[in-house]
C-alpha cells in the first residue's frame, strides 16, 4: 500500500537490510566458496531478491561451477534465503525469545532437515538457515517458526 508512508519506509528499511546481507554473508550450506565466485552469487541474489526469481539466471556466467550437490539458481536462492532468515530474526528479537525449527517435510526433505525438524533455539542462538548440512537438491527449506 504506496499511501502507507510509514510501511513503505519499514518495507524499504528491510530490503536494504537483506540486500547489505546479501553482500556480507557467506552462509555455510555453500562450503566456502572462493571470493569471486561468492561476489557473482551476491550479485544475482540481489537482482533475485530486488527484481524476482527469474532476473538470476541472466546474470550467472553459463560456466560457473560451485562444486556443491545443488546448482547455481539454488546456491542464489540459498544467499536470498539466509539474508530473508536474518532479517526476521532481527525483526523477532524485539519481541520474543526463542523460535523453532520447521521444515517442509515431503518427499523432498533431506535427512539433515528432518533432524533438526523441532528442534528449539534462543533467538541469538539460532541454528543458520539454511542448514548446512541439507543435502536436498531443491535447497534448505527450513524455517524459524516463533514461540512465544
Amino acid at each position: 500500500d504506496w499511501h502507507d508512508p510509514q510501511r513503505v519506509s519499514a518495507e524499504i528499511a528491510r530490503d536494504i537490510a537483506i540486500v547489505k546481507t546479501i553482500f556480507t554473508c557467506n552462509p555455510k550450506i555453500l562450503r566456502n566458496p572462493n571470493k569471486e565466485l561468492l561476489e557473482q552469487l551476491r550479485f544475482a541474489a540481489a537482482a533475485m531478491h530486488l527484481l524476482g526469481p527469474n532476473t538470476a539466471k541472466s546474470l550467472l556466467s553459463p560456466n560457473l561451477k560451485i562444486g556443491l550437490i545443488i546448482d547455481n539458481i539454488t546456491s542464489v536462492r540459498m544467499i536470498v534465503f539466509y539474508a530473508m532468515q536474518k532479517a526476521q530474526l532481527a525483526h523477532w528479537r524485539e519481541w520474543m525469545e526463542s523460535v523453532e525449527i520447521s521444515t517442509v517435510n515431503d518427499g523432498m526433505t533431506c535427512d539433515a532437515c528432518k533432524r533438526i525438524a523441532g528442534m528449539k533455539f534462543k533467538i541469538d542462538k539460532v541454528l543458520e538457515l539454511p542448514h548446512e548440512k541439507c543435502t536436498a537438491l531443491s535447497g534448505c527449506r527450513c524455517g524459524y517458526t516463533p514461540l512465544p
